[in-house]
């Protein structure tokens, strides 16, 4: 019980910290809508930066283990094990910015109407 209470205060909490005017101020449909959207593109932002990172990680190291082969050095190269966590961290990236675009364009479509 005290668990539960304490869970709930925690996203009361959240939710108050938020959007602190909720509890002076009832939005409209249309504000609330456009809420949504907003956080829709924050969201869909937030992949795109991360799909951004992963994939540019994983460039360095393919332009790091090219270098290594072209001098012919073993020493430079990252192992085929980071190679594939790299390769396992962009296509989760990239459902993750799949996700979200669809989201924010069915979010987008709904509030156009």
């Amino acid at each position: 019980s005290a668990t539960i209470a304490a869970q709930q205060l925690k996203l009361a909490t959240t939710e108050i910290r938020a959007a602190p005017w909720r509890l002076l101020y009832q939005p409209t449909k249309k504000e609330l809508e456009n809420e949504l959207l907003y956080n829709s593109v924050r969201q869909y932002a937030s992949s795109v930066t991360e799909l951004r990172s992963a994939a540019e990680a994983l460039q360095s190291v393919t332009e790091l283990n090219a270098s290594a082969a072209k001098n012919g050095s073993d020493s430079g190269r990252v192992n085929q094990a980071t190679l594939d966590n790299l390769t396992a961290k962009l296509k989760a990236s990239f459902d993750q910015y799949q996700q979200q675009e669809r989201s924010f364009l069915e979010r987008w479509v709904k509030t156009d109407k």
